[in-house]
C-alpha cells in the first residue's frame, strides 16, 4: 500500500508498506479513510482534568474522593512535592465556558488557576490551588469500532475505542493493543507464521475493550449522573467500594490485576488439545499470562521470557543429565521443523511452585508468546501435541527455500492452497469461542463449545468447495456452572432437544488477503438460518491444513431468545481447527483404481 505522510512543515513523504496501523487517536484519519464505524454515545455530563500543585494538609500517599448528590471530585497524588491530578464534574452552566462546542473528541476548554480554585472549592477538602501545569474541560464518549482489521490496515488505541476515564483504563488498553499486534505483525512480515494469525488481533483485543467500556460506563454513571437515585448511590456506594477494594491484600491484588490489565486473558481454542489435568477452572489455561513464580535456581518464571521470541518452557521434573539431554534433543528436533524462532527453556528439578501454579503440580511444557501469554500447554514429554499446535499457524522451515536452493523471504510467498480432496475435522480437535456482552454492562463472557466433527470437501476450483462443521451444544462451558446451566436450558440453547449445532456451506468466495467468505446455513435450536462466515487458511502440508473461521451473529436471528438481562444479543463465534486428509477415502479410491486397472 502507498501512504503519503506530511511533516509539521507540510513536506510530503511517500511510504510503501505491506501493513498500516492507525494509532492516530479518537479523531482517527485512518479509521475515517477505511470507512470504519465508531458506534457508541456521548455522555451528557462534562468533566475537567488538571495537573496542579496544591497547598494542602492532605496525605500525599492517599487518593481522595469528594462525593455529593450533584458532584464528584477525585484527587490523585503525583510524583513530586504537592503535585496532584484532579478530576471533577462540571455543572451545566459551566460547560459552555470550560468545554465549548464541537464534537468533543478533543479537549477544548481553557482553565486557569482561579477557575480551578472555584471548581474545587465545592468540596469539603482543605485544598488551595498554587499553580496549574495543565487543565482542560472535555466531553466524554463511549465508542468502539466493529472491526480492528480492514484487510492490511489495523486500528489500535483511541482510534479503536474511547471511554470515560473512570477506572483509568484508557492508556493500558491501548498499550495492550500494540503489544498484542506487534509480535504478530513481526512474525508475519518475517515469514515465520501464516497471515491468518493476524485475525486473532481483533478476536483477542475486542473483548477486552468491550469489557473496559462496560465497566467504565457503569462507574461513570455512578460518578456523574445527576439523578436523585444515582446521587444517593454515589454517596453510599462509592466509599464502601473504595474501602473494600483497598482493605485486604487479596482485594488490592485483584484491583491491581484489573486496572493494570496484567490479569487480561485470551482464552482461545487450542486445536488438537484438551485440558489434560483436572480442575480446568483453576491454575493456568491457554491464553492466560504465564504465572509469576520463583524457580528452584533463584530466578523467576518471567526471567525465562527475556527473549523477544516465543519461549518453550519444559518443567519435566527430571534431574539426571542423561534424561535432560534426551529431552532437549527431542524438543530441539521438533522445533527445527518450524520457521518460528522458539527459545527452549529446559528446567531441571521439581519446580514445585511453578508446576503448582500452571498444572496443579504436574510436569508440563508451555509455549509462551512474546507478549507473555500461554499459547499451548502439554505434558512435559508430549512433543507431538506441541508440534500439532504449532502447525496451526507456524510456517515450516522448508518453505523458505526456493527450487534453486536460494533463500526466499517467506512473507513474499503466495499462500499455498490444499490439494483437492476430503479433509476430516475430528471430535475434540478444536473448540468454539463465544463472546457475549451482558445487557447490563457486566462484562464480556468467553465460553467454549466442542466441535463434534465435520468435513471440508476441497474442490478444484476451490470456490466450489463444501464445508460441514458440527458443534456439541451440550458442551457449552463458560467456567460458571449456574450460567452454563441457564444457557443450555430451555430458554436459550435448549440442548436437551437440540444437542447439535451444524454449519454447512457449498461455496467459497475469495476476498483480499487470502480470506474466504462462506455463505451457508446454520442449524441451531431447531431452525435453519443463513449466515456468512469469514475463513482464513493457516498452515498447509501434505496431510492437511489449519483453518480459522469467524462470524458475528445475533442470537435473536437464530431463534435463541430467553429472558433479557442474562445475555447480550451479539455473539462472536471463532473456530481454529485442523483438517486432515481422509486417508480412508484415499486408500479406498487407490484400491478401486488398482482393481480397475487389473480388469
Amino acid at each position: 500500500m502507498r501512504a503519503e505522510l506530511h511533516d509539521p512543515d507540510g513536506h510530503p513523504t511517500v511510504v510503501h508498506a505491506r501493513y498500516l496501523l492507525g494509532a492516530d487517536g479518537a479523531a482517527s484519519t485512518v479509521r475515517h479513510l477505511v470507512g470504519g464505524s465508531f458506534d457508541g454515545q456521548t455522555y451528557a455530563a462534562s468533566f475537567f482534568l488538571a495537573d496542579t500543585t496544591l497547598d494542602t494538609a492532605l496525605d500525599h500517599d492517599r487518593i481522595y474522593l469528594s462525593v455529593t448528590r450533584t458532584d464528584f471530585h477525585a484527587f490523585f497524588p503525583m510524583a513530586g512535592t504537592r503535585r496532584w491530578r484532579v478530576i471533577g464534574t462540571l455543572q451545566p452552566d459551566q460547560v459552555d465556558r470550560y468545554v465549548g462546542g464541537g464534537d468533543g473528541l478533543g479537549a477544548t476548554g481553557d482553565i486557569g488557576r482561579d477557575d480551578l480554585q472555584r471548581l474545587v472549592a465545592v468540596t469539603d477538602l482543605p485544598v488551595s490551588v498554587n499553580d496549574v501545569s495543565w487543565a482542560t474541560g472535555y466531553r466524554i464518549h463511549q465508542r468502539m469500532v466493529r472491526q480492528y482489521r480492514h484487510g492490511r490496515i489495523f486500528l489500535a488505541g483511541d482510534a479503536a475505542h474511547i471511554h470515560s476515564p473512570a477506572g483509568g483504563q484508557g492508556m493500558n488498553t491501548g498499550i495492550g493493543d500494540a503489544i498484542n499486534l506487534a509480535w504478530k505483525l513481526a512474525a508475519v512480515v518475517h515469514g515465520q507464521v501464516e497471515p491468518g494469525l493476524l485475525d486473532t488481533y481483533h478476536a483477542e483485543r475486542a473483548p477486552v475493550a468491550r469489557q473496559v467500556l462496560n465497566q467504565a460506563d457503569q462507574l461513570f454513571r455512578l460518578e456523574a449522573s445527576q439523578s436523585r437515585i444515582a446521587g444517593a448511590a454515589r454517596i453510599r456506594v462509592l466509599p464502601l467500594l473504595a474501602a473494600s477494594l483497598s482493605g485486604t491484600d487479596a482485594a488490592r491484588r485483584v484491583l491491581f490485576d484489573r486496572l493494570s490489565q496484567i490479569g487480561t486473558s485470551y482464552r482461545l481454542p487450542t486445536p488438537g488439545l484438551t485440558t489434560w489435568w483436572s480442575g480446568r477452572r483453576a491454575g493456568a489455561a491457554v491464553g492466560d499470562r504465564l504465572p509469576y513464580q520463583p524457580l528452584d535456581d533463584g530466578r523467576t518464571s518471567h526471567d525465562l521470557l527475556a527473549s523477544p521470541h516465543h519461549a518453550l518452557i519444559v518443567a519435566s521434573g527430571e534431574t539426571g543429565e542423561d534424561q535432560l539431554a534426551e529431552a532437549e534433543r527431542r524438543w530441539r528436533s521438533a522445533l527445527k521443523a518450524f520457521a518460528l524462532p522458539i527459545e527452549l527453556r529446559l528446567l531441571a528439578g521439581p519446580q514445585t511452585q511453578l508446576c503448582d501454579a500452571v498444572t496443579h503440580g504436574r510436569p508440563f511444557a508451555a509455549l509462551v508468546r512474546p507478549d507473555g501469554h500461554i499459547a499451548c500447554i502439554t505434558p512435559s514429554d508430549d512433543v507431538q501435541s506441541m508440534a500439532t499446535h504449532l502447525r496451526c499457524y507456524a510456517r515450516p522451515e522448508a518453505v523458505a527455500a526456493s527450487p534453486s536452493g536460494e533463500s526466499t523471504p517467506r512473507s513474499d510467498l503466495a499462500q499455498p492452497l490444499p490439494t483437492a480432496g476430503r479433509y476430516v475435522i475430528g471430535r475434540g480437535v478444536a473448540v468454539v469461542r463465544l463472546n457475549m456482552s451482558h445487557l447490563f454492562g457486566l462484562g464480556t463472557v468467553s465460553a467454549t463449545v466442542d466441535l463434534a466433527g465435520g468435513a471440508i470437501e476441497v474442490a478444484d476450483p476451490i470456490a466450489a468447495s463444501r464445508v460441514e462443521v458440527r458443534m456439541d451444544a451440550t458442551s457449552f462451558d463458560s467456567g460458571n456452572r449456574r450460567r452454563d446451566k441457564h444457557v443450555r436450558g430451555r430458554g436459550l440453547l435448549d440442548t436437551d432437544r437440540w444437542p447439535t449445532i451444524t454449519f454447512t456451506a457449498d461455496r467459497l468466495d475469495g476476498t483480499e488477503d487470502g480470506v474466504w467468505s462462506a455463505a451457508g446455513t446454520l442449524d441451531v435450536h431447531g431452525q435453519s438460518h443463513r449466515v456468512v462466515v469469514q475463513i482464513t487458511l493457516g498452515a498447509v502440508d501434505t496431510d492437511g491444513f489449519t483453518v480459522n473461521a469467524r462470524a458475528v451473529l445475533d442470537r435473536r436471528d437464530l431463534g435463541v431468545t430467553g429472558k433479557p438481562g442474562m445475555i447480550g444479543n451479539e455473539i462472536s463465534l471463532e473456530v481454529r481447527a485442523r483438517a486432515d486428509l481422509d486417508r480412508v477415502r484415499v486408500d479406498r479410491e487407490s484400491a478401486d483404481g488398482v482393481e480397475l486397472a487389473a480388469r
